[in-house]
């Protein structure tokens, strides 16, 4: 009987796989190592990605007890005839890079073999499935799945390395002008710093195959699969990229993705958790008001509300977060700030100048004379820990980090709105904080303290729990207990908090939903947990804690 020509639709269940009649003819896209959970140094299974003629896609397993058998037919790119196998439902585990209902799991009588009497051999190298980066920043796409993504690179942080791993932050724009910002480890770290090495402001196109999506802090942390992962840096042999260079090439200002990614290269700002503490003290909010002197202070806290009597945002120079002036008629520089070296003659009174393509003028008192402009972001939130509570100003990028949508973006999406409902997702974020307390903090014991650097990264937030543990002679799984407990403070700290800011009363400020109030519970009986968190409390206000 000759075996009937088979694809990978046809694996649906209904019949079976085994018989050595039944055969497909693929191509191998991928294959890895999956390790055990357990011991990151045991081979659990080799994983395979089939795509074939139609298009079709579907991971496939072969156990690790006959692995070796089968090892040495498959490299990327490989054609093969594959008969008698069995096949599972695609629900195990949490590297499903695909989303096939079925995956093939290979037996030890499996049939591997060759395709040279097989016609049909148009199948082609790569199948991507991209997910638009909406669908992932909104949990709308299924994060029980790897996903294809694709954009061009306008933000590269540094490469953090930690002992035999390395990992690069890249943050991407689609066509729609959706941002989407993704961890890459090891090779694929390597490669995007080779390419900032040699082309530091060439305009990169990059897919990124089989990232993870996971909800943290009420936002989507995007990675690589440290197994799997691959990216393709501007492969104009690939159609998916050159049809993307041509679609972008469309749209207006094109150049502008450009110039960003310089612009752009350092926006992470911080890469390590020494990074981030560097020459700062680590202070509860109550402490931080018995300062005497100006200095840098990280603290964690959670926000709680938001003060909406003031702007959430201004008009401010594209390059720095200075805020522009517009250039009225006769407008004298020595009124409005214009730095001496950019005046035109001691004195001399500007005009307002547009040109032959509308471009307006603006002031600004770092750059001069500018006419790339934006709105910013300027934004007051309440903050609460274990110990009391603070009003924060955040800025820009700060925001930007924290909702994934920059203050333009915002102004579009909700015209007339006085306040964007966006930012109500601030409410509830744990965060890191680093602090600049200035001099007029130290005057003003309740006024608002400037935020200089702001992260949710979980690692980060981890390290500094456990050097508080560490600091206070407590275990680090307390700390963690504590890290999450001081944010659990009642409603009431927080509208002591917006009570007043200097002399502006802010009465109606929105300080967010209270929290279970469990007061008419029975005390529950102390265990070394509760008693390392209640040494935390006593310490908390007797304690400066030097990195």
């Amino acid at each position: 009987m000759v075996a009937a020509q088979r694809y990978i639709a046809d694996i649906n269940g209904l019949i079976s796989t085994k018989s050595p009649h039944f055969r497909i003819v693929v191509r191998v896209m991928s294959i890895w190592k999956m390790y055990k959970k357990a011991d990151q140094k045991e081979i659990k299974s080799l994983e395979l990605i089939f795509i074939d003629a139609q298009g079709g896609k579907i991971q496939a397993t072969i156990p690790k007890s006959f692995m070796d058998s089968f090892i040495k037919y498959f490299a990327e790119g490989c054609l093969w005839q594959i008969a008698c196998f069995d096949h599972a439902l695609n629900i195990v585990g949490g590297y499903r890079c695909s989303k096939h209902e079925y995956k093939i799991v290979f037996e030890p009588n499996t049939i591997v073999d060759t395709v040279d009497d097989v016609v049909d051999l148009d199948i082609p190298n790569h199948v991507f499935e991209f997910t638009p980066f909406s669908e992932i920043s909104n949990f709308i796409a299924n994060f029980d799945f790897c996903f294809d993504v694709i954009g061009h690179v306008i933000g590269v942080s540094e490469a953090i390395i930690d002992g035999d791993k390395k990992r690069i932050s890249v943050e991407l724009e689609d066509e729609r002008a959706d941002r989407l910002k993704i961890t890459l480890w090891n090779r694929n770290a390597d490669a995007i710093s080779a390419m900032m090495a040699d082309h530091p402001v060439m305009s990169v196109v990059l897919i990124v195959q089989y990232v993870k999506c996971e909800k943290w802090n009420s936002r989507a942390s995007v990675t690589t699969n440290m197994y799997n992962g691959r990216i393709f840096l501007n492969d104009m042999s690939m159609p998916a990229i050159s049809e993307y260079k041509m679609r972008l090439e469309d749209i207006e200002d094109k150049d502008a993705s450009v110039q960003q990614i310089s612009i752009l290269s350092n926006i992470f700002g911080y890469n390590t958790y020494e990074d981030f503490v560097k020459d700062a003290s680590m202070l509860t909010l109550s402490e931080i008001k018995e300062l005497e002197e100006p200095c840098y202070v990280v603290t964690f806290a959670k926000i709680t509300g938001l003060v909406k009597e003031f702007d959430w945002c201004y008009l401010g120079c594209r390059d720095c977060n200075k805020k522009v002036t517009e250039i009225g008629k006769d407008t004298d520089t020595r009124l409005v700030g214009l730095p001496k070296s950019n005046q035109r003659g001691k004195g001399k009174k500007v005009t307002s100048e547009i040109n032959g393509e509308g471009i307006k003028k603006f002031l600004c008192s770092k750059h001069g004379l500018v006419s790339a402009v934006t709105q910013k972001f300027k934004i007051h939130a309440i903050v609460v820990d274990g110990s009391g509570s603070g009003i924060v100003t955040l800025w820009d990028r700060q925001v930007y980090n924290l909702i994934n949508k920059n203050a333009s973006e915002l102004l579009e999406e909700e015209p007339g709105v006085y306040y964007p409902n966006k930012l109500e997702e601030l409410k509830g974020k744990k965060c890191l904080f680093k602090l600049d307390i200035s001099q007029f903090n130290i005057r003003n014991r309740d006024s608002e303290m400037s935020v200089a650097r702001v992260t949710t990264d979980a690692a980060i937030i981890k390290q500094y729990l456990q050097a508080v543990a560490e600091d206070l002679e407590i275990d680090a799984e307390t700390s963690i207990e504590f890290g999450l407990s001081m944010t659990q403070t009642d409603d009431s700290t927080a509208k002591t908090a917006v009570s007043c800011i200097g002399d502006v009363n802010i009465q109606n400020a929105d300080i967010g939903t209270p929290l279970e109030d469990t007061a008419d519970s029975p005390p529950p009986k102390k265990s070394k947990s509760t008693q390392d968190l209640e040494s935390v409390k006593s310490h908390q206000n007797k304690c400066v804690r030097k990195i």
